[in-house]
């Protein structure tokens, strides 16, 4: 049971390479100066098309609500806030499946070096979200639900 999805680092990093930002701490500071859903901007984040939930491969990107002010640091925080309504979509289908008080878990590189991110995910989510430095956090998850379902 699980769900992947291909959106997050990779749209970070497109974002990164296309838009030229700068560095991390001035896209983090930029990123925290602008409110939630601020930008007047929908982004598709399926750059490498689409995995969970509904698995289209041949699914693409796309930016609506661009205008001749909109800025770099806006498009980078309409496609983080598409990720983390992605990851919310897929949280929607498991948390039925979750024993209460479960604990929200993010991994990966681009989320680990963004507390902005966290948070907007935790936000889209409705729960706090622990960040794992786990550099296999996928095959780690694997790994304890196999001895879960082998202790039972």
């Amino acid at each position: 049971m699980g769900g992947a999805t291909s959106e997050g680092g990779n749209v970070y990093a497109w974002c990164r390479q296309v838009l030229r930002l700068g560095r991390d701490e001035e896209i983090e500071a930029a990123l925290a100066a602008l409110p939630p859903d601020g930008h007047g901007l929908t982004v598709l984040p399926h750059l490498a098309g689409e995995r969970s939930p509904g698995w289209r491969g041949g699914r693409r990107g796309a930016i609506s609500g661009l205008r001749l002010d909109t800025s770099g640091i806006e498009i980078v925080r309409a496609a983080l806030e598409a990720v983390a309504l992605r990851l919310a979509a897929v949280y929607g289908l498991l948390v039925p499946c979750a024993s209460s008080g479960t604990t929200i878990v993010a991994s990966g590189g681009a989320i680990g070096h963004s507390r902005v991110w966290t948070q907007i995910i935790a936000d889209a989510l409705g729960h706090p979200v622990t960040w794992s430095a786990e550099p296999e956090a996928t095959s780690r998850g694997a790994a304890l639900l196999a001895l879960e379902a082998l202790a039972s």
